[in-house]
C-alpha cells in the first residue's frame, strides 16, 4: 500500500509540478501583457486566444481520450494508436484552418484582430502533432512536464523581448504558436524513441474508427468550451475592447486555477481509464479518490482567492483593474464546479458513456446561449459572469445524475464535507488579514487549512494508493470494459 501510494505521488507529482510551473509562467505572462498592452490591447489578445483555443479543441476532437482508452487496454497499441490520431487530426486541422481564414476575412473587422487570428494557424499545427497523452498513458510524465515548462519559458522570453507597446498585441499569437510547435515536435521525438518511427503502422480504417468513436467526446468538448468563446465574442461585438480586457483579467486567475485541475485530471486520467476498463466498481473507487484529492487541492485556492481578491488583483494586474474584483470572485465559484464536473465527465468518457456526457453538455450550453443573448448585450461583463455561474451549476448537476444512471457508484457529498469545512475555517481566519501583505495572509491561511483537515481526520492523502491501477501488459477482452 505504501509503495502504491508513493508511486502515485511520484507520477502525479512530477507532472503536477512541471505543469503548475508552466501555468505559473503563463500567469506571469498574462500579468505582463495586461500591464504593457493596456485594456484595449489586452482585449485583442484575449479575443484571439479565445477563438484559437476553441479551434484547437476542434482539432483535438476527443481523439486523445480515445487514444488513452485504447492504450489502457494494451500498451502494444501505442504506435498504431498515435498514427491514427495524428492522421485524423490532420484532416480536421485542414478544415479548421480553412474555416478560420474565411471567417477572418468575412467577419473580423479590425486589422489587429485579423492579424492575431491569422498567426493562430500555427497553434492548430501544434495541436495536430501533440502526443503528450501517449506519454501520460505510459506514466512517462517527466518529458511532458519538461516540454510544457520549456514552452512557457520560451513564450515568456519572446514576450518580454518583443512585446512592449499595445500595437504589439497581434504578434503574441505568433510567438505562442512557434513555441507550441517546438514543444510538440520535442515530445513526438520522445514517443518515436520509445515506440518507433511514425506512420509505419498507419492504417486508414483505424483513422475512420477514431472519427466514429471519438466524435461524441469531441463535440461535448467543443460545446463545453463554447460558453467562454461565445461570451468573449459577444462582449467583443457589443462592448469595446476595454470591457473585453476587464473580463479577461477577471477570468485569468480562475482560468489558471482551472488549468491546475486540468493538469491534475490529465495526470490521473490513465489510472481512471484503466479502472473503467476493469469494472464499474473499480471505476467508482478510483473516481471517488480522485474527486476527493481534487477538492482538497482546489477549494483552498478558490476560497482564499475570493477572500483576498483586492490585494491579489492589485498585485498581479495593478489598481487599474480593481473594477474586475467582483467578477473575479464570482468566477472562482465556477472554477470549483467546473473542476468537479470535468472529472465526472472523464469517468463517463472512459466508461463508454460519452453520449450521456454529450447530452449533459448540450443542455448546459443551450441554457448558457439563451442567457447570453439576454444578459451580455445589456449588462456586459456582469451578465457574462452570471451566465458562467449558471452553466456550471447546471452541468455539474446533470453529470452527477448521468454517472448514477450509468451504474458507477460514486459518493459526492459526504466525502467532500471535510475539505469544505476546512476551507471555510481558512476563509474565516484570513478575512481580518485582507489589509496585510499576502506574504503573511497566505501562509496563515495554508496553516489553518492543513490544521483543520488534520483535526477533521481527512484521509485523502493516505488513500492515494487507490489510484495505483497498473498498466495492462497485454490485450484484454472487450467484455472486461464496463
Amino acid at each position: 500500500m505504501t509503495t502504491g501510494r508513493r508511486r502515485v505521488a511520484q507520477s502525479v507529482g512530477v507532472l503536477f509540478v512541471g505543469e503548475t510551473t508552466a501555468q505559473a509562467l503563463g500567469f506571469l505572462l498574462t500579468a505582463y501583457l495586461a500591464r504593457v498592452l493596456g485594456p484595449a490591447g489586452f482585449g485583442v489578445w484575449i479575443f484571439a486566444t479565445a477563438v484559437i483555443t476553441y479551434l484547437g479543441m476542434v482539432v483535438e476532437s476527443g481523439a486523445d481520450t480515445w487514444g488513452m482508452r485504447e492504450i489502457s487496454k494494451s500498451v502494444s497499441r501505442v504506435r498504431e494508436t498515435l498514427d491514427a490520431v495524428i492522421g485524423f487530426r490532420l484532416v480536421v486541422a485542414a478544415v479548421a484552418a480553412t474555416l478560420l481564414v474565411i471567417a477572418v476575412q468575412a467577419f473580423v473587422a479590425t486589422p489587429d484582430r485579423r492579424l492575431a487570428l491569422t498567426f493562430g494557424l500555427l497553434s492548430l499545427v501544434a495541436m495536430t502533432l501533440q502526443s503528450h497523452w501517449v506519454l501520460r498513458s505510459l506514466d512517462a510524465n517527466v518529458p511532458v512536464a519538461a516540454a510544457s515548462a520549456m514552452q512557457r519559458i520560451a513564450v515568456m522570453l519572446l514576450a518580454v523581448a518583443l512585446v512592449r507597446v499595445p500595437s504589439d498585441a497581434p504578434y503574441m499569437t505568433l510567438w505562442q504558436g512557434l513555441a507550441e510547435i517546438l514543444a510538440a515536435l520535442a515530445l513526438l521525438a520522445v514517443v518515436t524513441a520509445r515506440a518507433g518511427a511514425p506512420f509505419r503502422h498507419f492504417r486508414a480504417p483505424l483513422v475512420r474508427r477514431v472519427a466514429m468513436e471519438s466524435w461524441p467526446i469531441g463535440v461535448s468538448r467543443l460545446l463545453r468550451g463554447a460558453t467562454y468563446t461565445i461570451t468573449v465574442a459577444m462582449l467583443a461585438r457589443f462592448w469595446p475592447d476595454a470591457v473585453v480586457g476587464e473580463y479577461g483579467v477577471a477570468y485569468r486567475i480562475p482560468m489558471a486555477l482551472l488549468a491546475i485541475s486540468t493538469i491534475f485530471g490529465g495526470a490521473v486520467a490513465p489510472a481512471v481509464a484503466r479502472a473503467c476498463a476493469t469494472s464499474r466498481a473499480e471505476a467508482g473507487i478510483v473516481a471517488g479518490a480522485t474527486l476527493r484529492l481534487l477538492v482538497v487541492l482546489m477549494l483552498p485556492l478558490a476560497v482564499g482567492g475570493a477572500v483576498l481578491a483586492i490585494p491579489v488583483i492589485r498585485l498581479v494586474f495593478s489598481a487599474r483593474y480593481l473594477s474586475a474584483v467582483t467578477l473575479y470572485q464570482l468566477l472562482l465559484v465556477t472554477v470549483v464546479l467546473a473542476s468537479l464536473s470535468d472529472m465526472l465527465r472523464r469517468v463517463l468518457h472512459f466508461s463508454h458513456h460519452e453520449r450521456d456526457d454529450l447530452r449533459c453538455v448540450t443542455v448546459a450550453v443551450c441554457v448558457g446561449a439563451v442567457l447570453s443573448l439576454g444578459l451580455i448585450p445589456a449588462f456586459g461583463s456582469r451578465g457574462a459572469v452570471t451566465v458562467a455561474v449558471v452553466v456550471e451549476l447546471v452541468l455539474f448537476t446533470l453529470e452527477a445524475v448521468a454517472l448514477r444512471r450509468a451504474g458507477i457508484p460514486l459518493a459526492i457529498v459526504v466525502p467532500l464535507a471535510r475539505p469544505v469545512i476546512a476551507a471555510l475555517a481558512m476563509g474565516a481566519a484570513i478575512l481580518p488579514l485582507r489589509g496585510v501583505p499576502l506574504v503573511v495572509s497566505v501562509p496563515v491561511g495554508a496553516a489553518v487549512y492543513l490544521g483543520a483537515l488534520t483535526l477533521l481526520g481527512d484521509r485523502t492523502i493516505s488513500e492515494l494508493h487507490l489510484l495505483d491501477v497498473p498498466v495492462r501488459p497485454a490485450d484484454v477482452a472487450e467484455s472486461g470494459a464496463p
